[in-house]
Parts: C-alpha cells; sequence; structure tokens
C-alpha cells in the first residue's frame, strides 16, 4: 500500500530531515487518502503540504481543489489566489473546480 511506503520513507529520515522531502510525502499521502475517498485526511495533509513548501503553486492548486470538494469555498479562493501570486504570468484556475 502507498500509505505504508510513505511511512517508511519518513520512518529512514534523520530527526530534521528536509522539508521538502516532507512535502513530497505529505502531498503523495494527500493523494493516496484523496483516491481512497477520504477528504477530510486529504485536506489536511495538503495543508501540511503547504506548510512545509509554501512556494509550490502547484501544491496550493491541490489544496485550492480539495477545499472546494469540501465546499469551503472561501479557503479555495485564497488558496487558489496564493497559487496565482507564486505564478505570475502563468494561466491557472480562477474559480472553484466542478465537484467529483
Amino acid at each position: 500500500m502507498a500509505l505504508q511506503a510513505f511511512d517508511r520513507a519518513v520512518a529512514g529520515l534523520p530527526p530534521h530531515g528536509g522539508n521538502l522531502f516532507l512535502a513530497d510525502v505529505a502531498h503523495g499521502r494527500a493523494a493516496a487518502w484523496d483516491a481512497l475517498g477520504d477528504l477530510h485526511r486529504a485536506v489536511s495533509l495538503a495543508e501540511e503540504t503547504v506548510r512545509l513548501r509554501p512556494s509550490s503553486s502547484e501544491d496550493w492548486l491541490m489544496l485550492a481543489n480539495l477545499y472546494d470538494r469540501e465546499r469551503r469555498f472561501e479557503d479555495g479562493q485564497r488558496a487558489r489566489e496564493r497559487a496565482a501570486n507564486l505564478s505570475p504570468g502563468q494561466t491557472l484556475p480562477i474559480e472553484p473546480q466542478s465537484q467529483r
């Protein structure tokens, strides 16, 4: 299972493992929980991802889309705006994504 692989990867880190690696793991866990249908856990891990790697517009967009699916549209819009600010000149979705 993917989630167990993420646990093993983190267990092998030194006490102060790199934030970028931890952000990758949190991002992967968020995607896994989303695929398993646990939106609440997916959102929590996507929030952890942007705390660890706040400069990634991709991570902010993932969080925005998860917020939209939780019907947290204001939070989704703020996350989407953060992504847009990180990627000037790039076209990013500015409206909430449709429900799955």
